[in-house]
């Protein structure tokens, strides 16, 4: 895990799924991403069993911030086609838990 002031990343697991599909299919999460279909619990399903093979630098992580005594998943960010030569890659993030866009947690 990696801690911040405010945040924790995690590896993502399978019980994030329901929440990443709920997320994912709600068109003002997905505004600006590259999901644009609709997507199933089973194309997810599919997506979290082929994370093995990606190498561990690009594979995503679950965004939590404290919750009282628990941590709580609020989104995902990863880091995607990574050049070691061109020192180069795309950051994709989003939140969400709309209830805490402009909070800052996605800076």
């Amino acid at each position: 895990m990696i801690f911040g002031k405010r945040i924790r990343l995690r590896a993502v697991e399978r019980e994030d799924l329901p929440q990443f599909v709920e997320w994912l299919n709600d068109p003002e999460v997905i505004e600006g991403l590259i999901f644009f279909q609709p997507l199933s619990l089973e194309e997810e399903k599919r997506w979290f069993e082929n994370l093995a093979d990606r190498q561990p630098s690009e594979r995503p992580l679950a965004i939590e911030i404290r919750d009282g005594e628990k941590w709580r998943m609020i989104g995902n960010c990863g880091f995607h086609n990574i050049s070691q030569i061109n020192r180069s890659s795309e950051v994709g993030i989003f939140i969400g838990d709309k209830s805490l866009w402009n909070s800052g947690y996605g800076t």
